[in-house]
């Protein structure tokens, strides 16, 4: 299910058109050009750790429910900007895009699953930008485009016109007005170590390469703006990843919300699902939100940017 109007407005002072602003130097060399593996099954003498890291996670996935399309599956890769150490992956089979994931280097050095989905939206395609930039006046080819990727639900795509900057979101294309202070906050990001969204103490809470799927968990998706539970509700407090899963599983409505472009807006999105990854020793969850399809999430993640809401069973 599409959500078309899924950002609600907080309670702000009238926004300002974006204004020009000079973009960071180019994206990061730290990764070659786009990598195409024509099967994530098998291993090709000469694969680096990079292709071998995406073809295990592929490999993995394509065993699920929902995931089927992903086996033998081509993929291709490219960097998420300057300094970001991280790469978005789309996949395809045949012609057809039907997945994406995001991996980044932690501060060790070590790939990490930052979150996937299938579908035909992945993150970052741009087939869903064209009624806003129509309804902008402004042609694709005119603007320059940057990926910013500071967490999974706040990923944009920046263009840069001759007219001023441009904010979009990069899963469903929505664009954001915001003020040019905001705007140069999104786009001017410091150098980081570690993994873009989250503490380098919690970087070991995402799944590696050696990781396997344990459980997988997929329900119906829901309207979060029909009763509205995170709207004059509490959320859960501190919630644990199993507490979650138990709800879900039980039939209960999840939403989980968290606020974007510094605190502007508040983005709900319904929770559909969930995957549990395991080493043997530790577990690992990754919680799906409905957006233009499913996209997964790790639980650490989801917690430090925003909270999750429980809707009463009748």
């Amino acid at each position: 299910m599409k959500w078309h109007l899924f950002a609600v407005l907080m309670t702000v002072s009238s926004m300002l058109a974006g204004s020009t602003l000079s973009l960071p130097s180019s994206e990061s060399a730290a990764t070659s050009a786009a990598v195409q593996i024509i099967s994530p099954s098998t291993q090709q003498e000469g694969e680096t750790i990079f292709q071998k890291t995406v073809n295990y996670w592929i490999d993995e996935l394509a065993q699920q429910k929902g995931f089927e399309s992903w086996k033998n599956a081509r993929w291709s890769s490219e960097p998420l900007g300057a300094q970001m150490h991280s790469w978005v992956i789309e996949i395809r089979s045949g012609d057809v895009v039907v997945g994406y994931m995001v991996m980044g280097a932690d501060a060790a050095g070590s790939y990490r699953l930052l979150e996937y989905g299938q579908g035909t939206y992945p993150l970052f395609n741009t087939s869903l930008l064209s009624p806003y930039l129509e309804s902008l006046g402004i042609a694709y080819s005119d603007a320059t485009w940057t990926r910013i990727y500071h967490h999974p639900l706040e990923s944009f795509w920046y263009a840069e016109t001759s007219q001023g900057g441009y904010l979009f979101d990069a899963k469903n294309g929505e664009y954001y007005e915001t003020d040019s202070q905001k705007l140069r906050g999104l786009i001017n990001l410091p150098e980081s170590a570690g993994l873009p969204g989250m503490e380098n103490e919690h970087e070991s809470l995402t799944v590696h390469a050696r990781m396997t799927l344990k459980e997988t968990t997929d329900v119906p998706s829901f309207d979060p703006f029909l009763t509205i539970p995170w709207v004059g509700q509490d959320p859960l407090s501190e919630p644990l990843p199993q507490l979650i899963a138990d709800f879900i599983k039980s039939g209960q409505h999840i939403t989980y919300t968290q606020r974007i472009i510094a605190g502007e807006m508040i983005l709900p999105l319904a929770v559909s699902g969930f995957h549990i990854w395991t080493d043997g020793e530790l577990q690992i969850y990754y919680f799906a939100v409905d957006q233009e399809g499913q996209r997964f999430i790790p639980y650490v993640m989801m917690t430090e940017k925003g909270s999750f809401y429980s809707e009463p069973i009748s």
